[in-house]
């Protein structure tokens, strides 16, 4: 299930590599800046969970695989992730991806 989380957590990193493609305050946003659910197809801009959220869909992960992704990019984050994307700089939250990601392939 760890290869699976890993999975998770790239498709999710890939979702926000571009700076323009992540955001702080919210889960996702359509091309119009309107908040929407990171799972709609309309979606383009994610935070560091919505990213999660979307990747699980996208890959059709079971909720014990999204949660497990979740309990990397924790333990990546040592904080809550949400506070954590909201606080940090685009380069850090994708540096804690990558810390997510090696934790996930360790296992």
């Amino acid at each position: 299930m760890s290869k699976d989380a890993a999975e998770v957590l790239r498709a999710a990193r890939k979702l926000i590599e571009q700076p323009d493609a992540w955001i702080k305050g919210n889960s996702a946003i359509d091309k119009y800046g309107h908040y929407i659910s990171p799972w709609s197809k309309d979606a383009v801009c994610f935070c560091a969970l919505g990213a999660v959220e979307c990747a699980t869909h996208k890959l059709n992960a079971t909720y014990e695989v999204d949660q497990l992704a979740r309990d990397f990019l924790y333990r990546a984050i040592r904080t809550s992730i949400a506070d954590y994307n909201d606080t940090h700089t685009h380069k850090q939250v994708i540096g804690r991806f990558d810390r997510a990601i090696a934790l996930a392939e360790a296992k």
